[in-house]
């Protein structure tokens, strides 16, 4: 498949397939079309040529309602959070399973969230470690508590894929840890996750399969053990470690 826009940029040439439970990790250097193939796979746009089928349902073709119940199977983690700033924590996470309820049980679970409904979100934060913030609002957090907040409300959706776009990019070593490792626990529930990554030994370490996207098309799919002994990650090993030469630790 392939999705170009009128600057010509994006994703010029993507062929995979992912099984269910697969923790993939995409890699690749700004630019080279992985937000693009994020939004493919949510179905937040479609391609300009060539075919994407999701859950067995091809996108080109898809009725409105159908796109919409696989958007309900799906939980997207985007790089700029997307938390409602004037929300507190604990309802940015209800956020997350609202796509499934009638106009009632939206306002009943943003206005009075039950024992069991609050106790799972406590849940989660504790995952986090960000449970301590659940009655504080959003716009009170750093932009790495935003991120564990965003990550939460999709954990909280149960969907059976995660779209993740670099989830670790703002917070220290530890909690991206923490962070990883809460996805591969879905993993291990059966869960299929695909996560961009700029971070080349955190995608060695947690992910099952490795694809690298360069100038817009797949280069490498492999296992972390194949990738390490490519070119491929030798050329952006190396590119990594001159910006992190070139940039002040923050």
């Amino acid at each position: 498949m392939a999705k170009v826009y009128s600057n010509g940029q994006g994703l010029q040439s993507a062929s995979f397939s992912v099984k269910k439970g697969e923790f993939v990790g995409v890699v690749g250097k700004s630019g080279v079309g992985k937000t693009t193939l994020m939004r493919l796979l949510c179905g937040a746009i479609f391609p300009t040529s060539g075919s994407l089928t999701i859950f067995g349902t091809q996108m080109e073709t898809v009725k409105r309602g159908k796109l919409r119940q696989l958007r309900n199977r799906i939980a997207t983690v985007y790089q700029n959070y997307n938390v409602i700033p004037c929300l507190d924590v604990a309802r940015n996470v209800i956020l997350g399973r609202l796509s499934e309820a009638s106009w009632y049980e939206t306002v009943r679970r943003l206005a009075l969230p039950t024992k069991a409904e609050n106790e799972e979100i406590r849940t989660i934060l504790t995952k986090l470690q960000i449970n301590e913030k659940m009655d504080e609002r959003c716009q009170e957090l750093s932009g790495g508590q935003q991120q564990r907040v965003a990550i939460a409300r999709a954990l909280y959706s149960h969907a059976d894929m995660y779209l993740v776009d670099e989830p670790i990019a703002s917070v220290d070593p530890t909690t991206a840890n923490i962070i990883l490792q809460t996805f591969q626990t879905l993993k291990q529930d059966g869960k299929t996750i695909i996560m961009n990554l700029h971070q080349l030994d955190h995608a060695l370490k947690y992910c099952d399969r490795i694809l690298m996207l360069d100038q817009g098309s797949v280069s490498f799919d492999g296992t972390p053990a194949e990738f390490l002994q490519s070119s491929q990650y030798a050329r952006l090993a190396s590119a990594e470690n001159s910006n992190r030469r070139c940039r002040p630790y923050e």
